[in-house]
């Protein structure tokens, strides 16, 4: 829950940062969903939680390791798929998601150590 609360705040910070257009606002002709979207793509949001949510379980749960990161890879390609957002949306996502992910791992590790 930390990791995903702390990956939400730096993802909205950084869409307000860089503000880019979602793709069926730069290319009209893109097939989307009836239901758009009013905030920004970068980073794409979905997919930062879901890699913020199943790392810190690849951590502890290595044997799921290759379905919770096919689940999260599922949700960032649909993101695309869908005319939402960028592949490069989608893998700054995934990298702000494992990142924050890794250092929640990290830190608890060693405050609960001690």
């Amino acid at each position: 829950m930390i990791a995903l609360t702390i990956s939400h705040i730096l993802a909205s910070i950084i869409k307000k940062k860089y503000q880019r257009n979602r793709p069926y606002l730069t290319y009209p002709e893109t097939k989307t969903l009836s239901k758009l979207l009013k905030d920004h793509s970068f980073p794409s949001g979905h997919t930062t939680s879901i890699f913020s949510i199943v790392t810190p379980f690849m951590y502890h749960v290595p044997s799921m390791t290759i379905y919770l990161f096919l689940l999260a890879s599922i949700v960032g390609v649909s993101r695309i798929y869908i005319g939402l957002h960028y592949p490069s949306d989608v893998m700054a996502g995934a990298i702000l998601g494992v990142g924050t992910g890794i250092v929640i791992v990290y830190f608890n590790a060693v405050v609960f150590t001690i």
